[in-house]
């Protein structure tokens, strides 16, 4: 359709996170993404070290809220105070041990998962801008630069869907870098 309009420019259509790995890919993060069934047995691995049983019901409500918290970019304790905790008996340290030792199984694998994609990308892209480390802020303008080289424009299909970590990336991509 474009090319009959005249219209002679490439298109490239991807998830956001199909779209976040081939940054993270470029930039030299190869990790494998981690599969369902690993995920969830790291996840119940790391209750049990945290000492607190699960339910299976509760298991699913634990996978929720890891990824609840990335995507609303909340500390343990938001996490677990915010409504979507149901799980009473479920205390902030219990919470912190659980997300740290899922997040250290994954590492000792070399895995990453989806909201992974994401976090990296963040902290590249928003965090490290803002960074006193001047090779952190060297990585972000990397990033960035590459980014606007890459895309010009933007379709976010079903954008209210967008979370707010995945807000902030988009918002960084296209960010005047003078801006920052």
């Amino acid at each position: 359709l474009l090319n009959t309009l005249g219209v002679h420019v490439k298109v490239e259509v991807r998830t956001l996170h199909s779209f976040f790995l081939k940054i993270l890919r470029t930039f030299g993060n190869n990790a494998n993404i981690i599969e369902e069934s690993t995920r969830r047995k790291f996840i119940k691995e790391s209750c049990k070290e945290a000492e607190f049983t699960t339910k299976d019901d509760e298991l699913a409500l634990i996978d929720n809220l890891l990824s609840y918290q990335v995507n609303n970019l909340l500390s343990d304790k938001k996490t677990i105070e915010s409504s979507v905790n149901t799980i009473e008996s479920l205390t902030v340290e219990q919470y912190a041990k659980i997300r740290k030792g899922y997040a250290d199984k994954k590492a000792a694998k070399g895995l990453i998962d989806y909201d992974d994609m994401q976090t990296y990308l963040y902290v590249w892209m928003v965090k490290y801008m803002k960074s006193s480390n001047q090779a952190e802020r060297d990585m972000a303008v990397g990033v960035l630069q590459y980014c606007k080289a890459m895309w010009t424009d933007f379709y976010i299909d079903e954008a209210q869907d967008v979370s707010k970590i995945q807000f902030a990336i988009l918002r960084a991509m296209v960010t005047e870098l003078d801006n920052k």
